[in-house]
Order: C-alpha cells, then sequence, then structure tokens
C-alpha cells in the first residue's frame, strides 16, 4: 500500500513539475514574441525613414555640389554662398 502511495505521489510531483514548467516556458514565449512586435513596430519604421533621409540628402547633395563634386555640407568646406543658398 505504502508503495502505490509513494508511486502516485511521485506520478502527481512529475505532472506538477511538467505542467508548471510548461507554463513557465509559454509565458516566456510570449513574452519574447511581445519584444519582437515592439521592436518590429519601431525599428521597421525607423529604418524606412533613416533611408528615405539618407536617399533624399544624397540627391540634395549630388544636385547642389559645388564645382568638382564638393557638398557644401563637407569638413573643411567654406560656408555655402548667397547664391548657393538662394538657388
Amino acid at each position: 500500500m505504502l508503495a502505490v502511495a509513494v508511486t502516485v505521489a511521485l506520478a502527481f510531483a512529475g505532472f506538477a513539475a511538467t505542467y508548471l514548467n510548461s507554463l513557465r516556458l509559454a509565458q516566456r514565449q510570449e513574452r519574447l514574441a511581445r519584444v519582437n512586435r515592439q521592436l518590429g513596430d519601431f525599428y521597421g519604421p525607423l529604418f524606412a525613414l533613416t533611408e528615405a533621409n539618407a536617399r533624399t540628402f544624397t540627391a540634395f547633395t549630388e544636385r547642389h555640389a559645388r564645382p568638382g563634386g564638393i557638398s557644401p555640407f563637407s569638413d573643411g568646406a567654406a560656408p555655402p554662398t548667397d547664391e548657393e543658398l538662394a538657388g
């Protein structure tokens, strides 16, 4: 009788441990999925904005480059002239 009780108790303890572990893993997976959704919602549009900004700035500097292809915004360049600012 004692052996049956111990067996049943061990089986129940094993079931409880398995259930609690599965519950913990499911909660962890849900937290990870939530963080992934938040990152996707933030970094997706942020990437699109930075990419659009980089392309726009590149097109602007190519269109308004000084003679020799130098950007008026490069390090060591003289400040833009009144003509450049007006044009």
